[in-house]
């Protein structure tokens, strides 16, 4: 960019700027280039002292402040993050900031009034000039499609909601990190860039606002919560899975497997609001299925009744079923202790967890054959958390690591689908432990107890994910784990951690 050029940057006020920078948002564009064309700006790479907004995707984040002609101060961050995988989850041959700089993209322009203490009508006046400036470019403000997430508000709560602060920014689908404290918000669709503006005032009074003006890509899964939505959906559905496959091996016959999976089926429709069914009425069926289910396993082989415990234990504890007990205040809790399922007490959600005692039974009765197999797949997957309230212990990445890595390990071998979920998950825990010496842990972890052991989970968990590939390319949990593989080989921590677990 030419000295003209910058200075007429400079010239322009906030407003004008914000709609300049975030008209600069383009696909495709790398560290590197943005560097070329941008030379004053610093390059930040990952790292978990530099996490602003908690916004935790990014790879790499270029920075420029300065002050406009008309005094303003101002930032300007532009966001790069790790590119989506291809077909064949290939994984880069460069390592390090290399691949940082060549294969990171552009994602977010963030620019924003640095945090100052103005007088807030002053700065809600610039704000709202900016909205303006924007409005002129992109048109009338435009809300998220599923700014409610899927549920459509009913009147009565619209007005209740109407009484907080951040109601609007809400109701423009805002759910950003800090978003309850925006005030005269605007939103507008791009075709796939979403561009914001706001008067971010705070939570606290005594704090400093600031005004803010950005945009972002799909890339950045800003203000999305659909890749966690979309990690409990697949949990969801793999217990579902489990499920039904230990309800086969039991050989009770289909009549009884469908009875057994339809009080999921029936649990499920309730938890998503698809269909009217009663708690009540699904809290009394679940307990009288699940005692004529258990009576007749008791007369059957130890293989067969160790798979027809593993079904009840993965239909009692999932996350539908918990929904249903939780709108009854867990009144079926004694029935179902009665047929021999264990509950503990939660001190800090309330009410009572499933302690998964059927699980732990099947395991015993069948530990070498399939039913235990599908035992130990269900433990990798919850990190041996069994109570829901962090059972799995302080260190339950190395649990899952030497459970996973000796179940690959035995004789005959897995099938190649399961043994590619063992490997992601024996993967995920080696990135943990790359991630709890970058620091995830926060306060609740020694974060030197990890830096040792860094570097070789660093090398095991792209070990792990590469052989997981082999046996699953089209999963989303696969693309999943191809991002974490990237990130482990671009020498950045993993973007999240998948057993360590705080009970706080």
């Amino acid at each position: 960019m030419t000295a003209v050029a910058l200075g007429l940057l400079v010239a322009l006020q906030f407003p004008e700027r914000a709609v300049r920078e975030v008209a600069a948002l383009r696909e495709g564009v790398t560290p590197a280039a943005w560097l070329a064309a941008h030379p004053q700006d610093t390059l930040t790479i990952f790292r978990r002292d530099a996490i602003r907004e908690n916004h935790a995707s990014w790879c790499a984040r270029a920075t420029r402040a300065e002050t406009l002609g008309d005094g303003t101060r101002i930032v300007r961050y532009a966001y790069f993050y790790p590119p989506a995988p291809g077909p064949s989850l290939a994984l880069p041959q460069l390592e390090g900031e290399r691949v940082i700089r060549e294969q990171c993209l552009l994602g977010t322009i963030w620019l924003e009034t640095p945090r100052t203490r103005p007088d807030s009508q002053a700065a809600a006046t610039l704000a709202s000039r900016t909205r303006d400036a924007l409005a002129a470019v992109y048109g009338a403000v435009t809300p998220s499609r599923d700014a409610w997430f899927g549920r459509v508000p009913t009147d009565s709560q619209r007005r209740a909601m109407n009484g907080f602060g951040g109601a609007e920014a809400l109701s423009l689908g805002l759910h950003f990190f800090g978003a309850a404290a925006w005030r005269v918000p605007g939103r507008w669709q791009r075709d796939s860039a979403v561009i914001v503006s706001a008067y971010d005032g705070r939570l606290a009074r005594t704090e400093p606002g600031r005004v803010l003006a950005f945009a972002y890509l799909p890339i950045a899964q800003l203000g999305s919560f659909a890749r966690e939505v979309d990690r409990e959906a697949a949990a969801e559905r793999r217990s579902t899975t489990l499920a039904v496959d230990a309800a086969r091996l039991s050989g009770l016959g289909d009549a009884k497997v469908v009875q057994l999976v339809g009080l999921l089926v029936a649990a499920e429709s309730a938890f998503t609001g698809r269909h009217p069914a009663r708690p009540t009425a699904i809290d009394s069926s679940v307990v009288a299925a699940l005692g004529d289910w258990l009576a007749s396993a008791r007369g059957l082989p130890t293989t067969r009744r160790a798979a027809a415990l593993l079904a009840a234990d993965q239909i009692v504890g999932s996350q539908a079923m918990v929904y249903v007990r939780a709108q009854r205040q867990d009144s079926a809790r004694s029935a179902l202790e009665r047929l021999g399922a264990g509950f503990a007490r939660d001190a800090l959600g309330g009410g009572y967890n499933y302690t998964h005692t059927w699980l732990d039974e099947a395991r015993r009765l069948d530990s070498a054959g399939p039913a235990g197999t599908l035992a130990l797949l269900a433990l990798l997957r919850s990190g041996f958390n069994e109570n829901g309230m962090c059972g799995g212990g302080e260190d339950p990445m190395h649990r899952v690591i030497a459970a996973g890595e000796g179940l690959l390990a035995q004789v005959p071998p897995l099938d190649p689908r399961t043994a590619a979920e063992v490997h992601r998950l024996v993967g995920d825990a080696y990135a943990d432990i790359v991630a709890l010496a970058a620091g995830a842990g926060m306060e609740y972890t020694d974060t030197v107890t990890y830096v040792a052991e860094a570097p070789a989970a660093r090398r095991n968990g792209i070990a792990h994910y590469r052989q997981s590939f082999v046996g699953d390319r089209d999963s989303p949990e696969a693309r999943d784990a191809w991002l974490e593989a990237w990130r482990l080989i671009a020498g950045l921590p993993p973007s999240t951690t998948h057993f360590f677990c705080v009970y706080d």
